[in-house]
């Protein structure tokens, strides 16, 4: 109850902030390439990397796919191109992964997401596509789609605004969103399960509401990619995201024996934090897993681990749904704004 006052303060300022947008007052910059956001009202956890990978998985045989992302925690500022040789520390971990699992695309960072889109349009004029990566909240940008996801958990309908819960803004603005994707949920969903979540979701009628879970990919090599065999070790899960409750639950899931070590999101590994475990479970009885968000800072410091087994979870975005319209629709827009663009 402490904290009521201050996020009734929090919810007034953001929601005079998004007034003078909806209204008009503010001013907000649609570009002519193709744009869609790919965001959410918490703080983190619901899955934006993930699914911003699944698009330029469904999108990268026929489109020049730009992603944008802030680069969160990078020693780097202003506007980067990121290339095959740039790492964690330049352009932040999500888009590391990005340069990593997809090497056909290009890889952007920049704060001022309308200073960067205006760059992007300059500087790589033959793009598709771009695809922010959260910016929901970025109300100077606007985009032609507007992705909103939401753990089938912890849904924003349920939680309230900062600091007394999660939410960025008050849970109006899911009506803002053109898809709202559930996601994280529990295996398949029966049909009156589906409906449940929608009816509290309450979707305007412009909204489509879909869902999606996760599928792990057995532990591969951190640094040569190559398959880990089964070890029969005690497992060491370390990440640093916003939630590793459903990674943990894959880990145990055949009743292994699994050690938790969670760290805050974007956690910054340093040479002494990466010894300590390193030396506190080692190989002989240990497997280290770590996720990819995680792998990519591990590597800066490979040279501490140069013959350990360290293991890497990936993930991919898996819908229930047929997801046919939602590309389609994307697909269109490609279609009419390069030929605008072009004319």
């Amino acid at each position: 109850m402490l904290l009521y006052p201050f996020s009734i303060l929090y919810k007034v300022i953001t929601g005079l902030r998004n007034y003078l947008y909806n209204s008009g007052t503010k001013a907000s910059y649609l570009s002519p390439v193709t744009t869609v956001i790919i965001g959410n009202l918490s703080a983190g956890g619901t899955g934006k990397t993930p699914h911003t990978a699944w698009l330029v998985q469904q999108l990268r045989q026929h489109y020049k796919i730009v992603t944008l992302s802030r680069g969160y925690k990078r020693k780097t500022k202003g506007f980067l191109v990121a290339d095959h040789r740039s790492d964690a520390a330049q352009i932040g971990d999500e888009p590391a992964e990005y340069v990593q699992r997809f090497p056909g695309i290009t890889v952007t960072v920049g704060e001022d997401r309308v200073s960067a889109v205006r760059q992007i349009e300059t500087l790589l004029p033959e793009t598709d596509i771009i695809l922010l990566d959260d910016a929901f909240q970025h109300r100077r940008i606007d985009a032609h789609v507007k992705v909103l996801l939401t753990t089938y958990d912890d849904p924003f309908y349920r939680d309230k605004v900062l600091p007394q819960g999660r939410l960025r803004e008050a849970a109006g603005g899911y009506k803002r969103a053109d898809y709202i994707i559930v996601t994280k949920c529990p295996g398949i969903l029966s049909a009156p399960e589906q409906e449940a979540v929608i009816r509290d979701i309450r979707p305007c009628p412009h909204q489509k509401v879909l869902f999606s879970r996760y599928n792990y990919y057995p532990p591969v090599h951190i640094t040569t990619g190559a398959p880990l065999p089964a070890s029969g070790k005690i497992i060491v899960a370390v990440s640093g995201i916003a939630n590793s409750r459903h990674l943990l639950q894959h880990l145990r899931r055949d009743g292994e024996v699994v050690i938790d070590i969670s760290f805050k999101d974007h956690y910054e590994y340093t040479p002494e934090s990466i010894r300590k475990l390193l030396d506190t479970y080692p190989e002989d009885h240990y497997q280290i897993l770590l996720t990819r968000k995680d792998a990519v800072k591990w590597q800066l410091h490979a040279d501490l681990f140069p013959d350990r087994n360290i293991g890497v979870i990936d993930i991919e975005v898996v819908f229930q749904d047929n997801t046919d319209t939602f590309i389609q629709h994307i697909e269109q827009l490609i279609q009419y704004n390069n030929e605008q663009r072009h004319r």
